[in-house]
């Protein structure tokens, strides 16, 4: 009569125990490797062999492999690697489900240190799915020269991304706002993209166009340009800064003034400005030919009785 109450406080427990499912009190003793405690709802915690099929079973359960578990598991000894319920009742290769290690996952997942089934190094959950860590999910991982992710690669309307600079709209690729176009690329719109975009000079006295470095504009000042003129052949007292000279030899340097203020220019070799007789060899001034801008100045050297000798 006393084995039969022991026997049937033995079933009662059991029973117990199958209804609320196995949990691994004892994940990380031992030789265990376990991050979490596991449960196994479709076993009746039974089983402390190593290769059980099941996620784990804890080693106290030992004492509940028997005969009289076979109808449980459909194998007389459910502790081993053939029992029939132990493993199936926790699915393999699902995202989220309590693990012990990675075994236990599937499907190429990992245990991860949460203790659920995660995605292994180097990839990244996408819609319940792992993919390359370096793809993209969605559209909103893609910005600036992109917009729309397609096959996990970022692209621009599902064409290729935009280059240079240039941002990617529904429209295509452009520039933003206050910026410009520029051999594939952008610019602020103010920069000059090529010389060609030169075109302002600071005064009449530059030459335009300038030239474009770096998205700035430099302009030339016209140079000045000096002109041989008549020979003035000699005759009686001419003379020049005072001194007695035969003949005049001249030269008009013409140049640009934007304020329309002479200045000195460089005079050529062997000649001078200053005061002669005739007058005009210190001649310096503007508004040559009607416009403000045009200046002249005027420079003589002796011409020694021979024009020819004038350069």
């Amino acid at each position: 009569m006393v084995s039969l109450r022991v026997a049937a406080a033995i079933v009662a427990g059991v029973l117990a125990t199958w209804g609320g499912g196995a949990v691994l009190g004892a994940c990380g003793a031992g030789s265990c490797t376990e991050k979490a405690d596991c449960p196994d709802p479709g076993d009746a915690g039974d089983g402390s062999t190593g290769g059980d099929a099941t996620t784990g079973d804890a080693r106290a359960d030992a004492g509940h492999d028997g005969a009289a578990d076979a109808g449980r598991d459909g194998a007389a000894n459910d502790g081993g690697s053939a029992d029939a319920s132990d493993g199936g009742s926790v699915p393999c290769g699902t995202l989220g489900i309590a693990c012990c290690a990675d075994a236990a996952c599937g499907g190429g997942l990992a245990c991860g240190d949460a203790g659920t089934c995660a995605c292994p190094t180097g990839e990244t959950l996408c819609n319940g799915s792992c993919i390359p860590s370096a793809s993209c999910c969605g559209n909103s991982q893609c910005s600036g020269a992109t917009n729309v992710c397609s096959g996990g690669t970022c692209t621009c309307n599902g064409a290729l991304a935009c280059t240079g600079g240039e941002i990617c709209s529904a429209a295509g690729c452009g520039c933003l706002s206050g910026d410009k176009v520029c051999n594939g690329g952008c610019i602020p719109s103010a920069n000059c993209c090529s010389s060609a975009d030169c075109t302002s000079p600071p005064d009449g006295c530059h030459e335009s166009p300038g030239t474009c470095t770096a998205g700035g504009c430099s302009y030339t000042p016209i140079p000045p340009d000096p002109v041989p003129q008549a020979c003035s052949p000699p005759a009686a007292g001419q003379t020049l800064d005072g001194q007695p000279v035969h003949g005049f030899c001249i030269v008009s340097v013409s140049y640009c003034s934007a304020t329309g203020t002479p200045f000195g220019q460089t005079p050529p070799t062997g000649y001078e400005s200053t005061a002669s007789n005739p007058a005009g060899c210190d001649f310096n001034g503007c508004d040559i030919g009607g416009m403000t801008s045009s200046c002249q100045q005027n420079f003589c050297a002796d011409a020694n009785g021979d024009c020819s000798t004038c350069q």
